[in-house]
């Protein structure tokens, strides 16, 4: 989520930064009749703390700077326009000049320097606990249970994805062989530790007693049976023994037939080059936090930090008192715009999903059960109260990333949320905002401007919006031309189509307008999502 209010900003994610930039720039050049009305942004407003009265050109006489030709074109950049367009972008030429920007030079301590379990934000004083550790200073432990509780039938519980017949990873509800093993370490994730049964019927598959564990198999020693967590590699790849082929190296961090290859993690950004990957959660070096550790705090050192924030000037404190004291510092550098300040926000929006992911192919979440919620996501997201639909959830994950904006930064209400960007990539885009950040700017791959679209057209059923209540939603469209932003989905170019070089048609023949309004396929009654 993203603000483009104010640049005093902690460059976290300064990746997905540009990567946001360069998609809006996109927009500007291909799409324009999708990008928000021009007054939308409000020209004749501050722009934040960081633009001097003035700094913005008046853009009244655009009309005379930018005349239109003989089609109502105005060209930019060697492309013609539609006027009003084509005059906005030439503008846009004319307040690129340098402004003064200020970062802020994290240096507030955390609680017993969040006892070795989490990051410490230095903007802000807080902890970022580690996958499994909560508190100020991240001192409690979770218990974090890889299965449900037992009955006389099913000793393990009914099925989730964390089920463990073996030894449970209270931290991160993950099962593995345990100590007493050879390989401790070597996950034994789901059918890997139950017992494998014939077909029940001719040519069927083989089925899970998910009641009855396989230690006979697992923990055996005895080359003849099929083993894992005293399987030899070495031993198995020259086939001296056999080995449970139903049990595999599903946990990230482990690589090989039987995870006997320690390999890096996946974490945002791999932690820029200052920290270590965990499992998916960056471990920060001395002197940097964020999300992707790249964020310098006072006690980094100037040679580290990151180019863009060079040459930089700093305000030290006047107050001799506060020598020696950890405080944040101001640098302060001339950048142009845009401007676009990313929220580092708490793991459980980010860095939590990549450490509590069970299976490393896998998307970053879990794999739900029929509830939408294993263990931990009973704990981490109250899913029972979401009656499986993952549009309910999502509703709920946003407006918590809300309140925590509003609540730890100054930006939201410096303009009630206009200058904020959401990013809604699924189906039907952000028909499911909650109603707190429609004022924003939505990112969607869904451009439906059809005023009939008032219940939920999905063809999933996890994904429909239409039991959602109005108190937590609103009353808001999927779409506002006015000011949300469209981009069609990723899809694989149609190298035919590039050959023909639609683009290069003169003005006057280019007359068919073409807009995205979602996808098309046959899971759509007459293959499309709307009428």
């Amino acid at each position: 989520m993203f603000s483009s209010q104010k640049w005093k900003c902690s460059w976290s994610l300064v990746a997905t930064s540009v990567s946001v930039v360069g998609l809006i720039s996109v927009l500007h050049l291909f799409l324009f009749p999708a990008v928000p009305a021009f007054d939308y942004f409000g020209y004749g407003s501050n722009g934040g703390a960081t633009t001097n009265p003035g700094e913005l050109k008046s853009l009244s006489d655009l009309d005379t700077r930018f005349p239109a030709d003989s089609s109502n074109a105005v060209v930019y950049r060697g492309a013609p326009w539609k006027a009003q367009i084509g005059r906005w972008l030439s503008g846009c030429d004319s307040i690129t000049e340098e402004i003064k920007v200020t970062e802020v030079i994290g240096g507030l301590s955390c609680n017993d320097n969040c006892s070795d379990q989490g990051v410490c934000n230095h903007e802000l004083g807080q902890c970022r606990c580690f996958h499994g550790f909560t508190g100020e200073g991240c001192s409690e432990r979770q218990q974090l249970d890889c299965n449900h509780p037992a009955t006389p039938e099913l000793p393990y519980g009914r099925w989730v994805v964390s089920i463990c017949p073996a030894h449970c990873d209270t931290t991160r509800a993950m099962c593995f062989c345990g100590e007493g093993t050879k390989y401790p370490n070597r996950p034994v994730a789901e059918q890997c530790g139950f017992q494998i049964n014939p077909p029940s019927v001719p040519d069927g598959p083989r089925w899970t007693d998910w009641a009855k564990h396989d230690f006979d198999n697992i923990f055996t020693t005895n080359t003849s049976k099929t083993g894992w967590c005293n399987v030899d590699p070495a031993d198995a790849y020259a086939s001296k023994l056999k080995f449970k082929e139903q049990c595999d190296c599903k946990y990230d961090g482990l690589w090989g037939r039987f995870c006997e290859v320690p390999v890096s993690c996946t974490c945002i950004n791999q932690c820029s080059g200052h920290g270590h990957c965990r499992g998916g959660f960056c471990q920060c070096d001395r002197g940097w936090y964020g999300t992707d550790c790249s964020s310098p705090s006072v006690l980094s050192t100037l040679r580290e930090w990151p180019r863009w924030l060079s040459p930089a000037a700093i305000e030290v404190p006047p107050n001799p008192q506060l020598l020696g004291t950890l405080v944040n510092l101001n640098a302060s550098v001339r950048k142009k715009r845009p401007l676009i300040y990313v929220y580092d926000l708490p793991p459980e929006f980010n860095s939590l999903l990549l450490e509590g992911r069970h299976f490393k192919l896998a998307c970053v979440n879990r794999i739900y059960d029929d509830r939408n919620a294993t263990i931990w996501t009973d704990m981490l997201y109250g899913s029972q109260d979401h009656k499986g639909l993952r549009s309910s959830l999502t509703l709920d994950f946003y407006k918590r990333a809300y309140d925590h904006i509003a609540e730890q930064y100054p930006y939201w209400n410096c303009s009630s949320g206009r200058d904020h960007i959401w990013f809604f990539s699924w189906d039907e885009g952000a028909c499911y905002a909650p109603k707190e950040i429609w004022n924003s700017m939505m990112l969607v791959q869904w451009g439906n401007t059809n005023t009939k679209h008032k219940g939920s057209t999905t063809a999933y059923w996890g994904d429909n919006w239409n039991d959602i209540s109005a108190e937590r939603r609103g009353n808001h469209p999927c779409f506002d031309p006015d000011k949300d932003l469209v981009l069609p989905a990723w899809k694989y170019p149609d190298a035919n189509a590039l050959s023909q070089e639609f683009w290069a048609r003169p003005y006057e023949k280019r007359k068919t307008f073409f807009y995205f309004n979602g996808n098309l396929g046959p899971a759509y009654e007459w293959g499309r999502p709307q009428d």
